[in-house]
């Protein structure tokens, strides 16, 4: 049985980790196939949009993701509840809720990252030859885009990127910047010398 103190448990949590996926920047760890950091094509400097199931650059497996879910669906339904409607109806409009915060807190994550990147004096130059982690998946090949996580000075970036080499480069792997053309960075696996 659906209680109070599950959409209250719900939402606690659910908070917890969209405050620890936006806010510790590179703790959130994207896993979206080809999405870049904004949707519906907006244009950012250093990001373009992907052509991802969510192109939000938010994904519903990341941390911030499941955390948003889990908000919507606990204020969704425990609101229901103080209304007394069936316990189906709860379920079935806390979904829809969920998917109504997870698109808001989509918005919110792509503000945050459009506010790191237009601060910058840095010119697209500026990052090649940079080391960063990705933060989105680059699939092998060159057959789409991913997302680089890097760090110039006190600055983060967030910046669409492609690879090819023949493996997809997965979540939280580290990379250098060997290149940019039109916005786009072309990374390669960071390689220790010795």
């Amino acid at each position: 049985m659906v209680t109070a103190v599950t959409y209250l448990g719900s939402i606690g949590l659910g908070m917890l980790l969209v405050a620890i996926g936006l806010l510790l920047v590179g703790g959130d760890s994207d896993v979206e196939a080809d999405g870049g950091v904004e949707a519906e094509g907006d244009a950012a400097a250093g990001a373009h949009s992907g052509s991802g199931p969510v192109g939000s650059g938010l994904s519903v497996l990341s941390m911030a993701g499941i955390g948003a879910l889990l908000v919507g669906f606990g204020a969704t339904g425990y609101t229901l509840l103080k209304l007394n409607l069936p316990v189906i109806a709860q379920v079935l409009l806390g979904l829809v809720g969920a998917v109504l915060v997870f698109r808001l807190t989509a918005w919110v994550k792509r503000l945050l990252v459009r506010n790191l990147e237009s601060g910058s004096s840095e010119g697209e130059g500026d990052l090649v030859f940079r080391p960063g982690t990705v933060s989105v998946p680059i699939p092998a090949g060159g057959r789409g885009r991913g997302q680089v996580l890097v760090r110039h000075g006190i600055k983060t970036f967030y910046v669409a990127a492609v690879c090819h080499e023949e493996r997809e480069l997965t979540a939280g792997e580290p990379v250098v910047i060997t290149g940019v053309s039109e916005g786009v960075y072309t990374v390669e696996p960071y390689q220790p010398v010795g």
